[in-house]
This record gives structure tokens, sequence and C-alpha cells, in this order.
């Protein structure tokens, strides 16, 4: 009986610590270099949160800080869209607003290596079929985002937000025909998976607990 009792509250305890998840944080290293001699040239960063159903059921925001351009510097002026709204060389906050499209960019120069920031996002669910979208692009002179091997659109990082939403779902592409050599990789943070690793850890020292007293 005290068996089944501590099961049953060290499995509480995980449930609740992955339940308490609330949000994904991962690092992202952009590969620009490639963009050097680009007559597509000059280049701007482009931060996307997209509301999927439209009707602010589900709200999330995203966070995007500690930019390093590596060798380069952002140009000119930022842009914002809807709940868009911070600072390219700290951080910038992508909130669910009245408008569907939630947007920052900014033009940089073009680096040694490229850009690295990290990523926190939290993991509502939208009641309806479409869950919201953060998607990380490249624009070019035109304020069109530049060719990548993503399907359906041209982003270089893409994310659905929802609340069974873990790193695993962050998906990564490179960029296609002249902008060849231009690649995102997107590394989990350790915050991540720290209250699901403590969940683990409880039962672990639970069952050894158990184990020694058995024998």
């Amino acid at each position: 009986m005290k068996s089944s009792s501590l099961l049953a509250a060290l499995t509480g305890s995980l449930l609740f610590a992955a339940g308490a998840q609330a949000a994904v944080n991962f690092h992202v290293n952009l590969d620009t270099s490639a963009l050097a001699s680009n007559p597509a040239a000059p280049f701007a960063l482009d931060f996307q949160l997209t509301d999927g159903s439209g009707t602010l059921d589900g709200v999330n925001s995203v966070t995007v800080s500690n930019f390093v351009f590596t060798g380069g510097f952002v140009t000119g002026s930022a842009t914002f869209t809807g709940g868009a709204n911070g600072d390219f060389a700290t951080s910038l906050t992508l909130t669910d607003s009245v408008n569907s499209l939630n947007e920052a960019f900014q033009g940089f120069s073009i680096g040694t290596t490229g850009i690295s920031f990290d990523v926190t996002i939290t993991t509502v669910a939208d009641l309806g079929v479409t869950p919201d979208q953060f998607s990380v692009a490249i624009l070019d002179k035109d304020f069109f985002q530049i060719d990548t091997s993503k399907t359906a659109g041209l982003s270089l990082l893409a994310v659905a937000l929802s609340d069974t939403t873990t790193y695993a779902d962050v998906q990564t592409f490179v960029g296609v025909n002249s902008y060849t050599g231009v690649a995102a990789t997107a590394i989990p943070e350790p915050s991540s998976y720290a209250a699901l690793a403590g969940g683990f850890g409880l039962l672990v020292v639970g069952f050894r607990r158990r184990s020694t007293k058995a024998a």
C-alpha cells in the first residue's frame, strides 16, 4: 500500500513537472556567410509569430534574446508589426495581438560566420485546427524571403505552438538556388528539460528507496 502511494505521488510529481513546462527554449545559429557577395543584398533578419486562429483564443509569445552578429552588425531601424517590440541589440518580444501577423525585422551586415540568438516560445494551444506558428527568415533588398528548402513558405526555422510542442518540433531549413550555404541550426537549451528531468529524478530516488527497503 505504501509502495503504491509512493509510486502514485512520484508519478504525480513527474506529470506536474511535465505539465509545468509552459515554454520551450533553444539556441539558434544562423549561417549567413554565403550571402556576402549575393546581389540581392542588403538583407534583413525577420521574425514572425502568426496567430493560427486569428481570434486570440490561445495567446502565445516569443522572446528572442542574446543576439550575436559575428563580424557583422544591425543596420538601419527595426520595423515592427502587431504585437512585436524590442531591440535587435538586446531582445525582442512577439505576442499574439489583434493582428494575425506579428513581425519584427531589421537589416544587418554580413559577418564572418553568421548570427546567433536564444529563443523562448510559450506553448498554448489555439482552439482552431491551425496552431500559432513562429518562424525565422531572411529578407532580400526587396523585402522578399530568400529561397529555402521549406516546401510551404520560405523560412529558415519554423515551429508550430501548441500545448504539446517540444524542442523536437522545431524545424530548420537551408537556403537553395542562389542562397545555397545559408542554414539554420537549433540547439536545445538545458532549461527546456529541467522540470522533466527533475520529475524523472524523483522517480529514480523513489524506486531506489523501495528496493533498499525490500532487501
